[in-house]
């Protein structure tokens, strides 16, 4: 006959399975997926926002056109999956063949914001921008043939949606405008839960990293009794953050969290910079040298982080690798215009950007060791949210004037 501590130890067992069973999938479940070769399907790469991808092989001789396609809207970025290259932006949403660019689909829907996961493309906007109360919408579209698979209203009055990720259960919607991030089925797009504060979001690990305007926070899914009492996800640590306008998407490793930042520099003078947080507590471990209005979230390979600092007038901008360990600047190279985004692709890392007095856009690709090897002008700035994206042996510039752009070894 077993003891009575072992028959009461097995109640506690049965209960908790019990217990577990009863949640089902309603609970938080901040799953990690890793994105296939031969894709793009998210602004920042994958769900940690790594920027990185190593499957490509980009040229690293000089290049030219492989195709291009023009859209009659601006856009803010490109993904890839399936051979399928989707614009997306104010414009509207375009899908091409990735071989010859030929277009295959189109949507007139603003979409700010855009993620592609099981070959669905997941877009974040604005319906009825001609009257004065537009509403904020999480589209989803077949990548097949752009068919409306998912609708569902996002935010409150006058939203700006600007960032979305995606996982196999979850759609994390950033709204910039009431500074929330907002969690709905991605089967249904049923809003499952809010959180207080945050613009934009990573995942590592089963944990959801959330930056916003001066904080940076993690969370992870409720367990035990808390989850039968409470689905939203518990915040494990929060931390200040000297951001005064917003924060560009954390960037998240084994062990840290990374940031950039943007600044107005009449506070204090404060310039921006890169950071870097431990992300088991949050702990602060390093600032890079401060720069500029704008500094982007690094590009991750190994133990080096790829940024750009764009300083204030937008005249004059910084790209910088950063050694991982403490925030120390291996290479650092100026050049004109602005910077907004850095990435990396194989062995080959892009700048892109503009140049606001000639309307026109750069792309800038170095070396591990920041020695140029080619550079392209492209007809306007290269898009905000992903202008270059890298898959194969293609280099992928969307511009802000609605140019798709194929780019191969000449």
């Amino acid at each position: 006959m077993p003891a009575r501590r072992s028959v009461l130890a097995a109640g506690v067992t049965i209960a908790g399975s019990a217990l577990a069973g009863c949640l089902g999938t309603d609970q938080p479940k901040f799953e990690t997926w890793t994105p296939d070769s031969g894709t793009w399907p998210l602004p920042r790469y994958d769900v940690a926002n790594t920027g990185s991808n190593p499957h490509a092989t980009p040229p690293r001789e000089a290049v030219e056109e492989a195709w291009s396609a023009s859209t009659n809207g601006d856009l803010a970025g490109s993904l890839v999956a399936d051979g399928t290259v989707v614009g997306y932006g104010n414009g509207g949403v375009h899908a091409f063949d990735l071989t010859d660019g030929d277009e295959r689909w189109a949507v007139d829907s603003e979409a700010r914001a855009a993620a592609i996961f099981d070959r669905t493309v997941y877009t974040v906007g604005r319906d009825d921008l001609e009257t004065d109360d537009p509403t904020g919408k999480l589209r989803g579209f077949a990548l097949a043939d752009g068919e409306e698979v998912l609708e569902a209203t996002v935010g409150g009055d006058y939203p700006r949606l600007d960032s979305v990720s995606v996982t196999e259960s979850l759609v994390l919607v950033g709204d910039r405008k009431d500074r929330t991030v907002v969690a709905l089925d991605r089967e249904s797009g049923e809003t499952l839960w809010e959180l207080e504060s945050g613009l934009t979001s990573a995942l590592a690990d089963d944990r959801l990293y959330v930056s916003g305007r001066g904080e940076l926070s993690t969370y992870e899914p409720r367990s035990g009794r808390d989850a039968w009492f409470d689905e939203d996800p518990e915040s494990e640590w929060d931390v200040e953050t000297i951001t005064y306008d917003g924060t560009p998407a954390p960037a998240v490793t084994d062990y840290n969290v990374y940031t950039g930042d943007r600044s107005v520099l009449t506070v204090d003078d404060r310039r921006s910079a890169v950071h870097a947080y431990d992300s088991r507590d949050g702990q602060k471990l390093w600032t890079s040298e401060p720069r500029g209005q704008r500094a982007s979230t690094p590009a991750i390979v190994d133990d080096i982080g790829y940024a750009v600092q764009t300083e204030s007038g937008r005249e004059q901008a910084h790209f910088v690798a950063l050694d991982l360990a403490d925030g120390g600047e291996r290479w650092h190279l100026e050049t004109e215009g602005y910077l907004s985004t850095a990435v990396t692709a194989g062995n080959v890392v892009f700048a892109s950007g503009g140049d606001d007095e000639a309307g026109t856009g750069t792309v800038l690709a170095v070396d591990e060791d920041g020695e140029e090897l080619w550079r392209f002008d492209a007809p306007s700035p290269a898009g905000w949210s992903s202008g270059v994206v890298a898959v194969g042996d293609l280099v992928l510039v969307t511009t802000e004037g609605g140019d798709v752009i194929a780019l191969e070894e000449a």
